[in-house]
């Protein structure tokens, strides 16, 4: 049960308890002899035909009032009964005989105890007469112990319910500072047990988001350790080729000047190699600036991709690659977007396509636009991607099976994945062995993403 149900249950149980106690007070009250009498007492003199006057009519009211709460009682008036909760007595409105009420009283009497009163005095005791009885054996049961009972037994409930939700919200309270200690101490363990579903409140509900928090803090440090090895890996090769071929030269193991041109090319090769890997990394860190994800405003691509379109194409016959580009929007077609995140984007999606083709292979770039969304493809005929590569293909530092002999970190295609997530976006690949691949970023028209916060 949630705490809000259980606050709310606890209320209602507090709320109750005083109307309670008022149903109970008005429905002694209802039944009660003296509140019947108090009733009809004013309009005895039309039901007995007599005729009183405000003063007997105050004494009459005085000598009910002056009854216990416990007692049966009966007024009558002229020897008519005006009311009664005697049970032997005839019913409201029964005039009586000479004698009657006295063969009544004879007859109970064994088993009650009955007093007369004459309210306007003895000598017209003849014209108003209040009975009351009580029982000899056992009295009628005590209506105020009664109510006591019941509005004791109304706060042992309440007592009861307030323990429970207050040891249920006080072992939420506890789990919660437990996991939070944990983490405070550097323990991202996830919790082993999770919550019964009878059991769950808002408490249970955010300690497992801080226990979701905990593992995502568990990967990012797994990912972290990752990435130290990989740079490790990645830059001690260059660095290690850089150290050898200084130490030949410094040695004097390479002596020719044939040799030694070829080891200074191979030194420079590797330094740019590393500033490259460096550069990379640099980039991949300035993308996690707040500056990058507070630029996304509405910006018609069309113009961007165009100019992109044509740099690919100088580019493919550089490097000897078949370039074909189709750029199928609209002009009043305005998207969220960050320029220059976007253009980060296609240039390693293009990278990586013209890394991946052989030569005189051919790269297409495609954007086209229907109702829903704008899509955007990469097409190669490069060598393809497996299988089991695809699903972490966008993972930091991961390269696949056949980027192998190829340099680079493996940051890029996951630069182009936090891009994408950040805009709102999503990203597909569709590949196959020896034919090619198509990467495809799909942009909804209807993405309302102008905060800059990540998916």
């Amino acid at each position: 049960m949630t705490v809000k149900r259980q606050l709310t249950l606890l209320i209602s149980l507090i709320i109750c308890l005083p109307v309670f106690t008022a149903l109970i007070i008005y429905g002694y009250y209802c039944n009660s002899s003296k509140r019947l009498l108090l009733n009809s007492y004013r309009r005895s003199p039309e039901k007995a035909d007599v005729s009183l006057t405000s003063d007997d009519l105050n004494s009459i009211k005085k000598s009910i009032l002056s009854l216990s709460p416990k007692v049966e009682a009966a007024l009558i008036v002229k020897d008519r009964i005006i009311e009664s909760t005697i049970a032997d007595f005839p019913q409201p409105g029964t005039t009586l005989q000479e004698g009657d009420l006295w063969k009544i009283i004879k007859q109970t009497g064994e088993k009650f105890y009955y007093l007369t009163e004459t309210p306007l005095g003895s000598d017209r005791k003849h014209l108003v007469l209040l009975v009351s009885r009580i029982s000899k054996k056992k009295n009628q049961t005590n209506m105020f112990y009664s109510l006591l009972d019941c509005v004791l037994i109304f706060v042992i409930i309440c007592a009861v319910a307030t323990c429970c939700i207050s040891r249920t919200i006080t072992s939420s309270l506890s789990h919660l500072v437990k996991q939070t200690e944990k983490i405070a101490k550097g323990d991202l363990t996830p919790q082993e047990q999770r919550t019964p579903a009878k059991s769950r409140n808002e408490f249970t509900d955010l300690t497992e988001h801080i226990d979701s928090m905990r593992a995502a803090l568990l990967d990012a440090k797994r990912k972290q350790q990752r990435f130290i090895m990989g740079i490790t890996h990645d830059l001690r090769t260059p660095i290690s080729v850089i150290k050898g071929y200084t130490e030949a030269l410094y040695d004097g193991v390479i002596t020719s000047e044939e040799e030694t041109k070829k080891s200074l090319e191979i030194i420079n090769t590797k330094t740019s190699q590393l500033e490259e890997m460096i550069t990379s990394l640099i980039n991949y860190c300035t993308f996690f600036r707040d500056n990058f994800r507070r630029q996304i405003t509405p910006h018609c691509i069309k113009k961007q991709l165009e100019a992109f379109a044509k740099s690919a194409e100088t580019t493919g016959r550089i490097f000897h690659r078949k370039i074909s580009c189709n750029i199928s929007l609209l002009e009043s077609t305005d998207i969220p977007v960050n320029e220059q995140l976007l253009a980060r984007a296609l240039e390693n999606l293009f990278g990586n396509a013209l890394r991946y083709t052989e030569d005189d292979g051919e790269i297409t770039i495609t954007a086209d636009e229907s109702d829903e969304c704008i899509t955007i493809t990469f097409s190669d005929t490069g060598c393809g991607i497996a299988e089991k590569d695809i699903s972490h293909l966008f993972d930091l530092f991961y390269r696949g099976t056949n980027s192998r002999r190829e340099q680079g970190l493996g940051i890029g295609l996951s630069v182009v994945k936090d891009i994408v997530d950040l805009h709102g976006w999503n990203i597909a690949i569709r590949s196959e062995l020896g034919k090619g691949s198509d990467f495809i970023i799909r942009i909804p028209k209807s993405t309302n993403r102008t905060d800059g916060e990540p998916t």
